[in-house]
């Protein structure tokens, strides 16, 4: 079983389904760490070869000959000495990690043995300790290999299934039910009752980077449930000891430390009622910058925009991040009308362009926010009413239009110049 629902795993589950139901070889791009062991038995467990042997081999661990080569005869054995571990499977799965360490003709070989399933050993050794020239007899062996690399890996003229294998922090909803396999695994291993953690320290689980992967949370919990007092059912803070992201440093957690704010947060109030709030305000606002005072001194929008909440918006940055991202007037605007068009129209909504928008989204976030800039100050919007009501109208027909078009709230994350100045602070 594959842990996890985000959307990586659920592409990771159709990869290992395909690996399962063919024997064409397996690569994996994958960081130290991600478990691609566990895959790779899984893969082979539900194969045809499951009742085969399954063995792994760590490349970087091979010994070294006298001149600082590695010493391959464990991989592919020697003439006249001693078999390999391909010749010894003889029918099974083979998972070999860390395959960029070999030299380009041990490479070599590795290809030539996918396409012909012929073992070509190393050369054997005579009695004088020098190689014999006499080249080796081919063997014949029916291992399935997958292949495991923190690099690029190529094999030309052979068709593989390639699976790139995302890191621990590129699956942070996940952290959750890999915490709780973990605590499960751990506390039947010491026969102890199920230990839990609280609210907070799951946070700080999900928001911690884990440079080791899912190795390294495994080895967190399980020194957590070791640290663990007998008669405890929670895991006490201090046992999480190592789990403190750098940039976390200076944060405080305003649901341990401000009482009855996370009831709030799961009222009927949280969002919804604080959404019609901010429309109640927000729509009267913009229109009296059309119809009401233009002057600055008797201006309600005027004052309340750029005397009030700009300034406000400025100081809160840095102290709620993107919380204002939650009730902004902008997005609420763009979310009801994606409900409404979907309510009239139903239709699948399109899905971002991940990459072009992790390339580029920053330079379209960075051009907006020019842009507003420079209408404001050519323009003085902040003494032209009419036209800071066009600026609220401009980002909220912005958020509208990708909001209709767009799943997920494209607008909010990659394009928005406020909230992407937001995102930046916070």
């Amino acid at each position: 079983m594959i842990l996890g629902h985000s959307k990586a795993t659920q592409k990771l589950a159709q990869k290992i389904d395909q690996a399962a139901s063919e024997l064409t070889p397996v690569v994996f791009h994958a960081q130290p760490g991600s478990g691609k062991t566990f895959l790779a038995g899984l893969i082979h467990l539900r194969s045809e070869l499951a009742d085969r042997p399954f063995a792994e081999l760590d490349c970087t661990e091979l010994p070294h000959t006298a001149d600082g080569r590695l010493n391959t005869d464990v991989l592919f054995g020697r003439t006249g000495k001693q078999p390999g571990i391909l010749e010894l499977l003889e029918q099974g799965t083979l998972l070999l990690d860390n395959v960029h360490v070999l030299s380009e003709g041990d490479r070599t070989r590795l290809i030539h043995y996918l396409k012909t399933g012929l073992i070509i050993p190393n050369h054997g050794i005579l009695d004088n300790h020098q190689l014999s020239q006499e080249p080796p007899q081919p063997v014949q062996s029916w291992v399935r290999l997958i292949f495991a690399s923190a690099k690029k890996l190529i094999f030309p003229d052979i068709e593989t299934i390639s699976i790139k294998l995302s890191t621990l922090p590129q699956r942070k909803a996940d952290i959750p039910n890999f915490a709780e396999y973990f605590l499960h695994q751990f506390c039947r291993e010491q026969n102890r009752p199920l230990l839990q953690l609280d609210q907070a320290d799951l946070r700080r689980l999900i928001s911690y980077e884990y440079p080791g992967n899912l190795a390294e949370l495994a080895e967190i919990l399980h020194r957590a449930v070791m640290m663990t007092p007998i008669g405890q059912s929670v895991i006490p803070e201090q046992a999480l000891w190592s789990v403190e992201s750098k940039k976390n440093a200076f944060r405080i957690d305003l649901l341990t430390h401000v009482p009855g704010l996370r009831k709030f947060l799961l009222s009927r109030w949280y969002p919804e009622g604080i959404w019609i709030v901010m429309m109640v305000i927000f729509v009267p606002v913009t229109i009296l910058g059309f119809i009401g005072s233009q002057s600055r001194d008797s201006s309600i929008t005027l004052n309340l925009f750029w005397a009030w909440w700009w300034p406000g918006y400025l100081f809160l940055f840095a102290f709620v991040g993107r919380v204002w991202c939650a009730v902004c007037p902008f997005m609420i605007m763009g979310e009801w009308m994606r409900q409404i068009s979907l309510w009239l129209f139903p239709r699948q909504q399109l899905t971002w362009k991940t990459q072009w928008l992790n390339r580029w989204g920053a330079w379209i976030l960075f051009a907006g926010f020019v842009i507003i800039y420079l209408w404001e100050k050519l323009w003085d919007l902040p003494h032209h009413a009419y036209l800071s009501a066009w600026l609220l109208l401009a980002i909220t027909a912005g958020a509208v239009i990708f909001s209709v078009i767009y799943e997920r709230r494209l607008w909010c994350r990659h394009l928005c110049p406020i909230g992407g100045m937001n995102g930046m602070f916070a």
